[in-house]
């Protein structure tokens, strides 16, 4: 301002360089950088990398007495598993269930879904698994668990959710639905267990901005068009006609049923 007149009566002493150095501006405009939303990359193969949250204590317990649930995510398919938890200790039993599930699926669907889910001519193999610090992801069981058959602990940098988003944007998708279906039927609180897992099985099989259009996390998983008629995991209710041999009267052969 001084060299452009545009202030008088003042007179700075600068270096050869002519930079200065402010340490009170450096504190006071510090800031953490942006993290981008999308990433560069993206796995190109089932099981490259899947990403887990865990979630909880929820304020109440579900019928089957868990207050928790985990979450994973296979990055290239999008195909989602969720797990009610008791413990935050009974994660690692929930990762080997997932493990041991999604590798043997996708080893025997391989040939079939070549072509739509681009997997290998071999099993897929489970490579990497990003997760928080969470205590339940970092028991010496678990990590064990990991070294021995490995696979690869991406971990996040502390307060950084943002670096597990798939994980932690699924949580909130899960749990946005499972408030949906609890209010919608009239449930109480305590089958939120049941509605997460209908939550999962819709999250499934609709399409979704990360992958192409028209394409479901059922088209990459299963290798096929899922099929919307089969059975809900949560009783609707609907009016159903009885044969006029079970109808107690005439005018009665229409009734509630589920």
């Amino acid at each position: 301002m001084t060299k452009a007149g545009s202030a008088t009566q003042v007179s700075l002493k600068t270096s050869e360089d002519e930079t200065l150095t402010c340490d009170g501006c450096i504190f006071g405009k510090g800031h953490r950088a942006l993290i981008p939303k999308k990433r560069e990359s993206r796995s190109a193969n089932a099981l490259d990398l899947v990403h887990s949250d865990f979630n909880g204590p929820l304020e109440v317990q579900s019928v089957r007495g868990s207050r928790n649930f985990i979450t994973f995510i296979d990055e290239f398919s999008k195909w989602t598993v969720a797990y009610t938890v008791h413990r935050n200790s009974d994660s690692l039993s929930c990762f080997t269930k997932y493990h041991k599930y999604a590798e043997a699926h996708t080893g025997a669907k391989v040939k079939k879904i070549y072509v739509l889910a681009r997997l290998s001519n071999s099993c897929s193999r489970l490579k990497a698994l990003r997760t928080d610090n969470g205590a339940e992801y970092l028991s010496t069981e678990f990590n064990n668990y990991l070294a021995e058959n490995g696979i690869e602990h991406q971990l996040t940098v502390a307060y950084t959710s943002q670096q597990n988003g798939v994980a932690e944007r699924m949580s909130r998708t899960l749990i946005d639905l499972v408030r949906s279906l609890l209010h919608s039927k009239g449930l109480g609180k305590r089958f939120w267990g049941e509605a997460l897992s209908t939550a999962e099985y819709i999250r499934n099989r609709v399409t979704t901005r990360s992958l192409p259009s028209n394409i479901t996390q059922f088209h990459l998983w299963m290798g096929k068009a899922p099929d919307l008629f089969a059975s809900p995991h949560i009783r609707l209710q609907m009016l159903v006609r009885c044969p006029k041999e079970q109808a107690q009267e005439a005018l009665s052969s229409i009734q509630n049923g589920h």
